[in-house]
């Protein structure tokens, strides 16, 4: 049995925010993607492809159903208010305000379903002064203050190379959905979830805000720019990325325990104590710390720290990641196939749940595969049907 087994889930989001839903679709809910007749959501055509799809369309939306509603018109919104009344979930990523001006806000979805748990999740959030401003990823978290902290030596910003604040929404979403679930056993009623995509990130920067409200004064920025191209300097020396004579190693020397092992390993007992005093500069420490660990690779540096207990990691590039044995065991990737085609390899959601059963996860759905299907489960007949392609309000 799978964890949300029994629980419908009605998703109107594009994008990023479809990892949300895809979460409770891998945890067994039934995710029916409503999507526009024309083109859907666009991340269909959105970068590198596999059988004509986008590839990053296919990740976050297998497990998942398609229809096509538009629901600017009239009887498509009818089926929709139908499908409202069975849902347990609606999840939607439009701008504050455009749900309403359809005649799908909450206010309304709610006394067709009192018991609907319904999530929109938008950029800055359902009120405040940005509420409407449009934005992605990098605004989030330049707002947030992650992008302020990282800088390169000449103190430009650096901007991270994922999408950190799109996929921490969704996460918190979906832990949001799921806790709503649980309260609504108890309440018997749904609630409405207000998920802003950068306030996440600015819990993320708990030992920042720490030090600024301990101290009123902002983070050193020495802690978090980048010197030289051999080294990230983080919070303190021992703790960030450092080169070897073939590639990067992270090192997490960040406890005393940690950095004096770490000292030992690479011969250089004699800095154990210049972190804590202070007798030499961070960028000083680990110039030093560098030129040592230049001399070795990094198979020689992992054998050894393993033996003297450092926290240490090589730093993959994607090709690794796929191949190391510690994410092979875990089974962090899984082949989707698909009938008539090529299968398709995709990072899995592992929650680690001894309970919950693992199936074969399904292919990302055409646009509107399921149309007809959702709809005749729903009582709608055969001839409704046609007339609503004919008229495109489905096709």
């Amino acid at each position: 049995m799978k964890t949300l087994d029994q629980i419908t889930v009605l998703d109107l989001t594009r994008l990023m925010p479809g990892y949300a839903t895809l979460i409770l679709a891998d945890f067994g809910a039934e995710v029916i993607k409503i999507e526009e007749p024309k083109f859907g959501d666009y991340f269909r055509s959105m970068g590198p492809k596999k059988d004509d799809l986008g590839y990053a369309f296919q990740i976050i939306n297998r497990n998942k159903k398609s229809i096509k509603l538009n629901l600017k018109c009239k009887k498509s919104v009818e089926i929709f208010n139908k499908l409202v009344t069975k849902a347990d979930v609606l999840v939607e990523s439009f701008r504050p305000g455009v749900m309403k001006k359809l005649g799908l806000g909450y206010e309304k979805l709610c006394k067709l379903n009192p018991k609907l748990i319904y999530c929109s999740i938008s950029g800055y959030g359902q009120c405040g002064p940005y509420s409407n401003f449009s934005g992605h990823d990098v605004n989030y978290l330049a707002l947030s203050g992650v992008i302020g902290l990282s800088k390169k030596k000449d103190g430009f910003p650096i901007e991270p190379s994922v999408p950190i604040a799109d996929f921490e929404s969704s996460q918190r979403a979906a832990l949001a959905i799921v806790s709503a679930i649980f309260q609504r056993t108890k309440s018997k009623k749904g609630q409405y979830i207000d998920i802003a995509m950068f306030e996440g990130s600015i819990f993320w920067l708990t030992q920042p805000f720490a030090e600024y409200f301990a101290t009123n004064n902002l983070p050193d920025p020495d802690r978090y720019i980048r010197p030289n191209d051999n080294h990230w300097v983080g919070s303190k020396p021992g703790y960030g990325i450092y080169k070897t004579c073939d590639g990067f190693l992270s090192i997490g020397a960040a406890e005393d325990k940690f950095w004096c092992n770490f000292c030992e390993a690479i011969g250089k007992v004699n800095l154990k104590d210049a972190r804590a005093n202070r007798s030499q500069s961070a960028i000083e420490i680990n110039t030093e710390l560098n030129f040592e660990l230049s001399k070795k690779t990094k198979a020689y540096w992992i054998k050894k720290f393993k033996i003297f207990d450092v926290p240490c990691m090589p730093v993959h590039d994607l090709s690794e990641v796929i191949s190391d044995p510690h994410v092979s065991e875990r089974g962090l990737f899984v082949e989707i196939n698909k009938p008539g085609q090529n299968s398709i390899k995709v990072p899995s959601n592992s929650f680690g749940l001894s309970e919950n059963q693992k199936v074969q996860p399904k292919p990302a759905p055409k646009h509107g595969e399921h149309t007809d299907l959702v709809l005749s489960k729903m009582g709608i007949s055969k001839k409704l049907i046609a007339e609503l392609h004919a008229s495109g309000e489905i096709k």
